[in-house]
């Protein structure tokens, strides 16, 4: 069974506000989003994130004005998502000023299309050594909906399903280091991820969605078509236990005929007649977001702009044909 990578950050949508004319138009090449954002504070050990299309690691670095450098890093899993995450070395201590100063840009992208400079300026707060927890629970729901079909131009696909997978954790810290959770899916029988996405999270709570077509399912049925695990990850290059694996579905709707939306329809609010029989509320318990009373939304994850970053992935190959 064959899906795809969602190559996406945050819980926003990359597309919100965007008319069908402007939705595809080709990114700007260079840096378009930093963590940590420019004028703020950041863990001495924390890993320097960059976010943009082209992105690499040309800059200078000074600590107190005394000069430093950029090494990557690949312990928070950004590559995927065309991010790069680097650590200042040597490692600021407490309360010294970082400075980072360059276009941030491949020499291809350099090239031919000229990357802005831009300059990162933090205040470094005491390393961070602790782990976070691993995911408290992990759920996920099933929606069979109507069809709905891309416009070509809007850089969404054709769908008719998606899971909504529920993630509740530790909240973490406010003004603290960084948090994600990768939420990776794979097939029952399958040894290798087939959907991934990485959401930065500012609460108990998150909810992350993956959409597909019935015909990529393979002939298996919608409740027993994916699985789903957790683990989360925080900007000092710490990594939680994974979650418990789940591989049924709390509810389970399905429905039928073609939608007409500019969008595909978003988690609707469930009720008994959508418990799935053979999973974890199919007795009608509460727990692992079994409430039917309410709709999950999408959280509000970190509201900054890692959502272009994903617009930029959707469109790196078409800006470079230029």
């Amino acid at each position: 069974m064959r899906f795809w990578i969602a190559l996406v950050a945050g819980g926003l949508s990359a597309f919100v506000g965007l008319s069908d004319a402007d939705a595809c138009s080709p990114p700007l090449p260079g840096l378009r989003t930093t963590i940590p954002e420019d004028g703020g504070s950041y863990p001495a050990n924390g890993i320097v994130l960059l976010f943009g299309d082209g992105v690499a690691l040309d800059a200078t670095v000074t600590v107190d004005g005394a000069p430093a450098s950029l090494v990557q890093a690949t312990e928070f899993p950004v590559g995927f998502m065309g991010g790069i995450g680097a650590r200042v070395q040597p490692e600021p201590a407490a309360g010294q000023e970082v400075v980072i100063t360059g276009d941030f840009c491949d020499d291809a992208m350099d090239e031919s299309f000229g990357c802005e400079d831009k300059t990162i300026r933090y205040v470094a707060t005491a390393a961070d050594d602790v782990a976070p927890a691993a995911p408290a629970s992990v759920s996920f729901d099933v929606y069979d909906h109507a069809d709905f079909h891309s416009s070509g131009g809007d850089c969404q696909s054709d769908s008719d399903l998606a899971w909504f997978v529920h993630v509740d954790a530790d909240a973490p810290e406010a003004g603290g280091t960084p948090v994600a959770h990768l939420v990776e899916g794979f097939a029952p029988d399958a040894t290798e991820t087939t959907v991934m996405r990485l959401v930065f999270v500012d609460g108990a709570t998150t909810d992350v969605t993956f959409r597909a077509s019935a015909s990529q399912l393979g002939g298996r049925s919608l409740g027993e078509a994916m699985c789903f695990r957790v683990s989360t990850f925080d900007a000092a290059g710490h990594q939680s236990a994974a979650s418990d694996t789940v591989c049924a579905p709390c509810h389970l709707r399905e429905e039928s005929g073609d939608g007409d939306s500019s969008s595909p329809p978003d988690e609707p609010s469930w009720d008994e007649d959508d418990l799935y029989e053979d999973g974890p509320c199919g007795d009608g318990s509460s727990g692992c977001a079994c409430d039917v009373a309410g709709t999950r939304g999408l959280s509000a994850t970190w509201p900054m702009l890692l959502s272009l970053s994903a617009l930029a992935m959707c469109l790196r190959r078409r800006l470079r044909r230029r």
